[in-house]
């Protein structure tokens, strides 16, 4: 999957999430004044379980070897190598009918 369309979908699930947790509350399902209820901390506690298990997921999906890792499946032509190597600076996706090796 692209990583930005990955982006863009755990971070509309964690707000989704959010949003769920503060309607549950204005509804009733999860009572403000009712803070002794283990029922509802139950349910406030694993709505915002899966919203940090979204941030931490997102956290890792961007790490510089999961980057690479993208650059280097994505069918754009190019691969991720040391600056050190000479070679032309590829700035976009190189056109299909450009690559070599193929």
């Amino acid at each position: 999957m692209d990583p930005q369309l990955k982006s863009i979908l755990t971070t509309v699930i964690g707000y989704a999430a959010t949003g769920f947790a503060t309607w549950a509350s204005t509804v009733g399902i999860i009572p403000a004044a009712d803070d002794g209820s283990f029922a509802n901390i139950l349910v406030s506690a694993a709505l915002w379980s899966i919203a940090a298990a979204i941030a931490w997921y997102k956290t890792r999906a961007h790490t510089p070897s999961a980057q690479i890792a993208a650059v280097n499946n994505a069918d754009n032509g190019a691969k991720v190598v040391a600056e050190s190597i000479p070679g032309p600076r590829i700035n976009a996706p190189i056109a299909p009918e450009l690559r070599t090796g193929r």
